[in-house]
């Protein structure tokens, strides 16, 4: 499960990448940062910092970024969804509540998910890409006790390569949650196999970049929809050179 878990943002597609001193300098402290932020959510021992309470048995759409959140916000019509971010700043673009990991770090085993890791990826791509690596340790057991706790109906998530987001799908299939994936963003050969329940995705290129697929359906560009009625059909476009 951990290979699975980083399989997203390990794979020997980043191999190749350069790396000067500021991007250490960068992956250096951004992981100082997150450290540090579950040091503070440790003691802090609070399950949700929102104001709006998790709310059992609904369905949870994921989010972690604005371009998520508009990639599935057409969902609010369904009336028993939550919007569950992964920070604060969710509650921004539009979340209904987010997830404060004060338990992330009673599980944060370092040296097992590097073991795995190093074998897997190597130690030269897990070192450039480490302040993304160290958001998915702990975070399977975590969103383990609190699925189990909140038990939703369903896991809707946009990403499917991020470790703090594939975490929470093992999690959701662990406990026989059903998971659905809808895509937000381009796709590439790069990206891991698709492990939902239920995939939508926007079109068939999208669909011959995935290796295993499992049970997919098209649905376009869900964000576009209000768009659709400001296309110009009644005059067609010429071509007027000669």
């Amino acid at each position: 499960m951990i290979e699975d878990i980083y399989c997203g943002i390990l794979n020997k597609s980043y191999h190749s990448q350069k790396f000067k001193a500021r991007d250490y300098w960068l992956v250096f402290k951004y992981s100082s940062m997150y450290l540090l932020n579950l040091f503070f959510l440790f003691f802090l021992r609070s399950k949700n910092m929102s104001g709006n309470p998790l709310r059992k048995d609904r369905i949870w759409v994921i989010i972690s970024s604005h371009n998520q959140y508009q990639a599935s916000k057409f969902l609010k019509s369904m009336g028993n969804t939550d919007f569950v971010g992964f920070n604060y700043k969710t509650m921004k673009y539009g979340a209904d509540a987010y997830v404060n990991f004060h338990g992330v770090l009673k599980y944060f085993d370092l040296r097992k998910h590097l073991n795995v890791a190093r074998l897997k990826f190597g130690a030269s791509v897990i070192i450039k890409y480490f302040n993304t690596f160290i958001k998915g340790i702990g975070v399977f057991e975590f969103a383990t006790n609190l699925l189990v706790d909140y038990k939703p109906k369903a896991i809707i998530v946009t990403n499917d390569h991020l470790p703090h987001i594939r975490s929470f799908v093992h999690a959701a299939i662990k406990l026989k949650i059903p998971t659905v994936y809808i895509q937000h963003a381009s796709v590439t050969q790069n990206f891991p196999p698709l492990i939902f329940d239920l995939s939508l995705l926007e079109g068939s290129v999208a669909y011959r970049m995935y290796g295993e697929r499992g049970n997919v359906k098209f649905i376009g560009m869900p964000k576009f929809d209000n768009f659709l009625s400001l296309r110009k059909t009644k005059k067609p476009i010429k071509n007027t050179k000669k």
